[in-house]
């Protein structure tokens, strides 16, 4: 009798012929047995190299290959969840890597009841330790989802967690395509449907900055993203219990002044991103959030948002002139 598969390892490839490598082999040396966890690749239409950089590996027994047109990293994640085999799913990016033999004891948490098992992580510049991301509270025990989302200690980056895939196909937990942020709009959901979450302080999961990233730089569209983000947090709390309305409300929030810190840099941008911002309704969330900040903010997006654009363009500018 065959084993059944615990772990799908899910990569989305575009445009990383110098790391996937590193990426791959981190997933290949594992302690945990090759009938036991999967790794699928998703070929985001690739114009470089990386697919030619991994192909002596491809024909192991637990590596499958997709090819899609080039449509995103949400399509090429949701692609990789549908064919998923393993009763987890874990959501890696190819420019990272992951803990090399940790897969052994990251399985003894996969037990009847988790949703979602969340750990650790390291950040990397240049090849070069930064720092580290943990958790303050809600360490090495099961704790609701909610509850983490309501201590503001939940992890908004996707691959820093494993998911139970038949917890997010249940719950429709799919990936909004076609955005930048798209862990920004899709953690929350998924931290506030979960009913236990395992918490691991150690880390399995490295991150990579590369500073001349075209993703590190700003692109307007990642301002504009933001608010369909917000749209969509907005609507899905219309049914999240009032308890949790204001976490929402607050992660909104947090979202339109990141979409502001952004748009200000762009003049040629501004007028467009005021309409989109004052159609989406968006004000209500911020006057509704729990922190004063943000409720003096939504009053201004309703009265007056290009005041509130102003405002923070001199703000940017004084904190350039700080600096």
């Amino acid at each position: 009798m065959n084993n059944p598969i615990l772990l799908s390892i899910v990569i989305p490839v575009y445009n990383v012929e110098l790391y996937i490598e590193r990426c791959l082999l981190s997933c290949l040396n594992q302690d945990l047995s090759i009938s036991q966890y999967e790794i699928i690749l998703i070929d985001d239409g690739s114009p470089d190299s990386s697919i030619d950089k991994i192909s002596k590996w491809l024909d192991r027994k637990n590596i499958t290959l997709l090819t899609q047109p080039n449509s995103g990293l949400s399509v090429a994640r949701n692609n990789g969840l549908l064919h998923a085999k393993g009763k987890y799913v874990w959501f890696v990016d190819s420019d990272d890597w992951i803990l090399e033999n940790c897969l052994q004891e990251i399985a003894g948490y996969m037990v009847a009841g988790i949703d979602i098992i969340t750990f650790c992580a390291a950040d990397f510049i240049n090849d070069k330790f930064y720092r580290r991301f943990e958790y303050i509270t809600g360490v090495n025990k099961k704790i609701e989802g909610r509850d983490l989302l309501k201590r503001g200690t939940c992890q908004h980056c996707v691959p820093f967690s494993i998911y139970r895939k038949r917890f997010l196909e249940q719950n429709h937990l799919f990936f909004l395509p076609n955005i930048f942020h798209e862990d920004t709009e899709f953690s929350p959901r998924a931290y506030y449907l979960a009913n236990h979450v395992f918490c691991i302080n150690k880390v399995f999961y490295y991150v990579y900055h590369n500073p001349n990233s075209i993703t590190r730089t700003f692109n307007p569209k990642k301002s504009f993203d933001l608010l369909i983000v917000s749209h969509s947090l907005s609507i899905f709390m219309l049914d999240v219990t009032p308890e949790y309305k204001s976490c929402f409300n607050n992660l909104i929030s947090l979202s339109i002044n990141a979409a502001i810190n952004g748009i200000v840099t762009a003049k040629s941008e501004i007028s467009r991103f005021i309409v989109d911002l004052t159609a989406r309704g968006l004000y209500r969330n911020m006057l509704n959030a729990g922190r004063l900040r943000y409720k003096i903010e939504g009053l201004l997006l309703y009265l007056c948002p290009a005041l509130l654009i102003c405002l923070y363009k001199h703000y940017s500018s004084l904190r350039r002139i700080i600096k």
